[in-house]
Order: C-alpha cells, then structure tokens, then sequence
C-alpha cells in the first residue's frame, strides 16, 4: 500500500512568509516608537524624583549644619570649571553618577541608567562677568544626545520633543503656571519654536506621552 504526505509547496510557504514579512514590517516600528515613548517618560521621571530627593536631602543637611552654600561670585556663568565645582558641592554627594566630564562652558553628567544631563550656569550675555544663580539641566533620556550640546551657540538650539528636554535648578521642569499656559499652550510651543516646554507637557498629561504629543 502506498502511503501519500501531504505538505506545503514551496509557493506557500513562500507566501506565507511574505505576509508575516509584510505584518512585522508593518508593526514593527510602532512597537519601536512605543517603547521608546515609555523610556523617555521613565527616565523623564526618574531624573526628576532623583534631582528634587537630592535637593530635599540637601536642604536636611543645611538644617543640621553639614552644609553651606556656595557664592554666587563662586560660579561665573558659562564657565565649565566653576560649574564643575558647583556640581561637586551640591549634587554629587546626593546623586549617583558614572562619569562628569568638564566642558568649555558647562558640565555633562552620565548616570547609570544610561540617561545624561548638561549641566549650565546661564546669562544673558555670555561674555558678562556677572557672576547669575541660574542653572538649566538639560535632560537627554539617551546620554548620547547630550555629548555635544557644549558646543552649541545656545543650549536651546539643542532642544527637540524626543531626545533633549529641559529643567530647571533642583530638577523641576519649568512651570506654567508661571505664566497661565494651559495645555494648549503647551502643546503648541512643545511642537512649534520652543521645545523648551516639552518636559512640562509630559509632566502636565502625568508623565504620559499622548497620542497628540508632537512625537
């Protein structure tokens, strides 16, 4: 008796690969896009819980008198030595971090979670030698988008609704409510001229990317 086994020719299988090719092509960068959505948002959070903990334990030692503060006339803006110092005293011994580098004028922190920050005292006029409190943390959830920042005529040119995001001293991200922006508002500067406003998008829809963050 002679037996017979049925199988697949080769055109359908054939076939059948194209169509899964077709769907993970299909899919495939959305699934891409959502997990990088979730590890901008992540790490937005994290380094901001981090930052505000760091302040608030700081805060607990000048209570106590194992902290004082710096002088203003001891970090000159735009200058990566001073901020380099200014680092060291108020946010290294309270963070964890994997390498500091000093730049022309300001500081680039790694941390071990892969994220980065530059660190700037900022004025107006870059060559002023009036010494500013001022301070932007300019946040890359990747560290690599922050590498280069120091080499830019401002760090705003640095800024877009993806890689780079914006805090202000003690790692809070600027606020609205300072100048009645609703979420409207937001939502247009974040994907207009001024990113700057993304980190407070992100955090105005609860550290949520939307469907209408302008991604």
């Amino acid at each position: 008796m002679t037996k017979y086994f049925e199988g697949f020719t080769l055109a359908e299988v054939l076939i059948t690969l194209g169509v899964i090719g077709v769907v993970a092509a299909m899919t495939m960068p959305v699934l891409v896009q959502n997990y990088q959505k979730k590890l901008v948002v992540t790490r937005l959070k994290h380094f901001s819980s981090t930052m505000q903990q760091a302040a608030q334990l700081r805060e607990k030692d000048k209570i106590l008198g194992s902290f004082e503060d710096m002088g203003t006339n001891d970090v000159r803006a735009f200058n990566g030595e001073d901020m380099e110092k200014f680092f060291n005293h108020y946010w290294r011994p309270y963070i964890k971090v994997v390498n500091v580098t000093k730049m022309a004028k300001g500081l680039f922190v790694t941390f071990p979670n892969g994220a980065g920050a530059y660190m700037q005292r900022d004025y107006l006029d870059p060559t002023a030698s009036v010494p500013t409190v001022s301070m932007y943390m300019i946040f890359c959830p990747q560290y690599r988008y922050c590498e280069d920042i120091d080499n830019k005529s401002s760090f705003r040119d640095a800024l877009d609704t993806q890689h780079v995001f914006v805090f202000w001293q003690e790692g809070v991200v600027p606020n609205p409510k300072q100048y009645d922006y609703t979420r409207d508002d937001l939502k247009r500067m974040c994907g207009g001229e001024s990113p700057y406003w993304c980190s407070s998008l992100i955090q105005y829809d609860g550290w949520d990317i939307r469907d209408d963050y302008p991604w």
